[in-house]
């Protein structure tokens, strides 16, 4: 992932989150489920949040859900 987020940065290419609940809440069994929840109980803070934070920290655009 960081190699992702470091090769758009080099290009100057900008990324926008639209609905990043949706791993969780509309395509549910995703791949990422269990990680999100693993953060979440590590962190005590809801799927949802994991999920707006992480779109928030790694994009330059807007976070649209």
């Amino acid at each position: 992932m960081l190699r992702l987020v470091e090769f758009q940065k080099k290009h100057d290419i900008k990324v926008q989150a639209w609905a990043p609940l949706a791993p969780i809440w509309r395509a549910p069994g995703g791949p990422v489920d269990p990680v999100v929840k693993r953060i979440a109980k590590d962190k005590g803070v809801t799927g949802s949040q994991v999920l707006i934070a992480w779109a928030a920290r790694y994009t330059d655009g807007g976070v649209v859900t």
